[in-house]
């Protein structure tokens, strides 16, 4: 399957955000996290436009450390900087929240360094990812409007996630193989869930607030998945990360309209 067309479509998104964001600047419009998401959105674009000219140069081949590694890094931090520069002078306790995101995260980055060797990209992907999974929880807590139930399903999907991937990868024969289907399929059906969430919060207007953390969540999950998946699934993913770039740009764009 040629990627290029997945390209296509996320870049025309990405330019598409962008526009309405220089829109709502020249109207007066000035929101610190709406100015780092926008920021965001041209680290994306640049990445996704690296991806889309090196597929047509050298089709079929894999990208090398390069431009767009460090456009996701840059992506990943500016999306943690949006979530925490309301909240920033906020004395906030995440000390459980933080170490098991921390546990998750190096976790996954010790799979990818096994899984293809790579260590200086891997340990930078996780660290940069770690900010925004920082982001998102201490927005998560200062909201104030996830459960201790809905905490702990989310670390429990978190977990099961890492749990199938870490068979897959470690596990041979029968059981590697079913883990990693199991553990695909998983994924996909998260992704679902936490969009069809992500919609309903988005509909309703008191809930900005939950609507923003969820439109992250969704693409930290996709994030993720994209991650520990490969061959048709990946590109499943793949097109579940655009959704959810889609929606946090519906979230951001409900905040604005609620200022």
């Amino acid at each position: 399957m040629n990627i290029g067309v997945f390209l296509l479509l996320i870049i025309a998104v990405l330019w598409f955000e962008i526009g309405y964001f220089i829109w709502q600047f020249r109207k007066g419009v000035r929101s610190k996290r709406m100015i780092l998401f926008s920021f965001a959105m041209v680290c994306a674009l640049l990445t996704f436009s690296y991806w889309f000219i090196f597929d047509l140069m050298y089709e079929d081949k894999a990208l090398p450390f390069a431009a767009n590694e460090l456009g996701e890094w840059a992506l990943f931090l500016l999306l943690g900087a949006t979530l925490i520069t309301d909240v920033a002078k906020k004395r906030i306790s995440l000390l459980w929240e933080m170490a098991f995101v921390l546990l998750f995260v190096a976790a996954n980055t010790a799979l990818w360094i096994y899984w293809n060797g790579e260590w200086i990209q891997d340990v930078l992907t996780g660290l940069s990812i770690s900010y925004l999974l920082y982001g998102l929880v201490r927005q998560m807590k200062y909201s104030g409007k996830f459960s201790r139930k809905q905490w702990s399903f989310i670390a429990a999907g978190a977990a099961a996630a890492v749990g199938f991937q870490a068979c897959s990868v470690l596990a041979d024969g029968t059981f590697g193989r079913s883990a990693e289907l199991f553990g695909y399929i998983y994924l996909v059906l998260g992704s679902v869930l936490l969009f069809v969430l992500t919609g309903c919060m988005l509909r309703k207007k008191s809930e900005t607030e939950r609507s923003i953390c969820l439109a992250y969540i969704s693409f930290a999950w996709c994030t993720f998945s994209l991650y520990m998946t490969d061959g048709n699934w990946y590109f499943i993913e793949l097109g579940g990360s655009y959704i959810a770039i889609f929606l946090m740009f519906l979230a951001m764009w409900k905040e604005a309209r609620a200022q």
